[in-house]
């Protein structure tokens, strides 16, 4: 699957190699809290994980673990990329990312991202129709069953 990219004026296609399969991996390390696997109302985990490639150079890759809690889904996810030129890096991404889903429906996002130096955070959470999130200094409502783009749906 090849997924495009677009920031600003510039676009970068990265490749997500599926030939592979989903690889067993780890919980989430350090961060962002995500319950433990003790948790009251904890059902069953998934891990996937999947190499990034830039071109045919593998660059990284991005994981996510699923648990069904309490009748609705929790997600973590991370995601590290480098692209190096020579023994330089000249590109780094790091994303981590906390998703609570009830009736397919996103009720809690929390998330940090570093992109090249460039720190960005968004968070929100919903009751009802209502949906409010914050990025940066910028604070939005939104209605409705809200949902985030995902590979893991």
């Amino acid at each position: 699957m090849t997924i495009l990219l677009s920031g600003g004026s510039s676009r970068e296609t990265r490749d997500l190699d599926e030939r592979r399969g989903a690889h067993e991996i780890p919980p989430p390390g350090n961060g962002i809290p995500f319950p433990s696997s003790s948790a009251a109302g904890a059902g069953p985990s998934r891990a996937l994980r999947f190499d990034v490639f830039l071109d045919d150079r593998e660059i990284g890759d991005h994981r996510f673990e699923l648990r069904d809690v309490d009748g609705g889904v929790h997600v973590a996810s991370t995601a590290n990329f480098r692209v190096k030129a020579w023994i330089l890096t000249a590109f780094r991404y790091e994303h981590e990312s906390v998703e609570r889903w009830q009736g397919g429906c996103l009720r809690l996002i929390e998330s940090r991202t570093d992109s090249n130096g460039k720190r960005s955070t968004v968070s929100g959470s919903g009751e009802g129709e209502i949906f409010r999130v914050r990025s940066g200094d910028r604070d939005d409502t939104l209605e409705g069953c809200i949902r985030t783009f995902a590979y893991w749906t």
